[in-house]
């Protein structure tokens, strides 16, 4: 039996030889890179069944690592895991994001390992499987003493210099965080204290020469806020009239529509060439593409319309068919958090510093109902019009389709797109498509 061969990228020795250890007890071959660079250089020669892959490396990190591996369709199919001390669910979906399969912490236990290899199936299932969930891939965080525990397994004077310089390290990391966090207490318990002082009273000039308040900037700012609270009246019935007309201005071309096709020639004339029935034809043959901007529901606003134009057209042919309504998500690179809520990244953000990258339709964005009142109404209404005529079905598609690739990530050298680049190639795919289909 051939045994299965793993790939270890980390600049730790120690950690290296910890991971290593736990694989080979697993009857694994352990092949290790100290930079993802000298990763990527043996890819080229040597393709291992799993890469184990740190975070926070010199030179290329492992985020960069993971994109470069994933955009080379000789490697692309190799399953990676974050070994790292990071944790987090927002961590876990950045790593999936990029293609990762999960994280693995740097405390794990020969279990762990073996739960994560059998979860890819590189090693036999137990007699009882058990359902494993994508979560428990993500082990419990690394802490220092750990570390060193496992490492001191091997012992020798080697090992006992890696575990100093791995102390020195874990020490200086840990006072700077202390270092940080104390400085942001402070900042925090003065902005605070200066919060909860009372103002400093405002000296009044006292004597019998005074000076007396004008209250003439008290007329003219009141005057000013009347001002802006009728001309902000004025443009919110502005909107609510214009909203108005454009429907009825659509109401209208649908009604014109039918009745220039019902008062047209015959129908044998009209399959005879009839040049308003051809020109419809023609114009409902391709799809209608509608973009949706970022944040809006995907099936309201002018996709409405969008909808009542297309379906009047259609039915000026007279004939049978479904009309198709598919809504596509597009993916955008986004800063922030989950309680701060997201947004689009800044345009000259790498693509890797992305806080997340997920489908405008992702219930972490909390984003609302994809489909809008007047939408479900407008469908109601039309399917009540042309019951016989038309069918409409409306849906979920997945894929790109005729929207735009999103820009390459990785290569050689590698490439790390900006986040404009790729919420560009987003905006194009996020859109609705409605298609004619006759019917046979």
């Amino acid at each position: 039996m051939v045994a299965k061969r793993a790939l270890v990228v980390d600049d730790s020795k120690s950690a290296r030889a910890f991971l290593a250890r736990l694989l080979q007890d697993q009857q694994f071959e352990v092949d290790a890179a100290e930079t993802a660079e000298q990763a990527i250089d043996y890819l080229a020669r040597t393709r291992p069944d799993v890469i184990f892959i740190d975070h926070l490396m010199p030179g290329m990190d492992g985020f960069q690592a993971v994109q470069a591996i994933k955009g080379n369709p000789r490697t692309a199919m190799i399953p990676i895991l974050m070994y790292t001390s990071q944790e987090g669910e927002l961590y876990l979906g950045q790593a999936r994001a990029l293609g990762a399969m999960g994280v693995l912490s740097k405390s794990a236990a020969p279990a762990d390992v073996r739960r994560v290899l059998q979860q890819l199936q590189l090693v036999a299932q137990p007699e009882l499987p058990m359902v494993v969930a994508p979560q428990e891939m993500h082990a419990v965080v690394a802490t220092a003493a750990a570390g060193a525990a496992a490492a001191t397994e091997a012992p020798g004077p080697a090992v006992d210099e890696l575990l100093k310089d791995e102390v020195a390290a874990l020490r200086r990391q840990l006072a700077e965080a202390l270092a940080a966090h104390g400085q942001q207490v402070v900042s925090e318990v003065r902005s605070l204290i200066r919060e909860a002082l009372p103002a400093p009273p405002v000296a009044q000039p006292t004597g019998p020469e005074s000076p007396r308040h004008s209250p003439l900037p008290w007329f003219l700012a009141l005057a000013a806020g009347v001002a802006a609270a009728v001309l902000g009246t004025l443009l919110w019935q502005g909107r609510q009239q214009l909203d108005t007309l454009r429907s009825e201005l659509a109401d209208s071309r649908s009604t014109a529509a039918l009745l220039a096709a019902r008062l047209g020639p015959a129908p044998q004339a009209a399959a005879a060439g009839d040049p308003v029935v051809a020109a419809s034809a023609s114009t409902v043959a391709d799809a209608l593409v509608v973009k949706v901007p970022f944040g809006e529901a995907p099936l309201a606003g002018s996709r409405v319309e969008a909808l009542r134009g297309f379906v009047a057209r259609v039915a000026m042919l007279e004939q049978k068919g479904t009309v198709e309504v598919r809504r596509y998500a597009g993916r955008f690179c986004l800063s922030g958090s989950g309680a701060a809520g997201y947004s689009l990244a800044d345009g000259a953000t790498p693509f890797s510093k992305c806080d997340l990258v997920a489908e405008a339709t992702d219930p972490v964005l909390g984003t609302a109902a994809a489909e809008s009142a007047a939408f479900a109404n407008a469908l109601t209404e039309l399917r009540r019009q042309y019951p016989a005529l038309l069918t409409i079905d409306v849906g979920v598609a997945h894929g790109e389709a005729s929207g735009n690739s999103y820009p390459q990530v990785g290569g050689t050298p590698p490439r790390v797109p900006t986040a404009g680049e790729w919420n560009a190639a987003a905006l194009d795919n996020n859109r609705v498509e409605i298609r004619w289909h006759p019917a046979t």
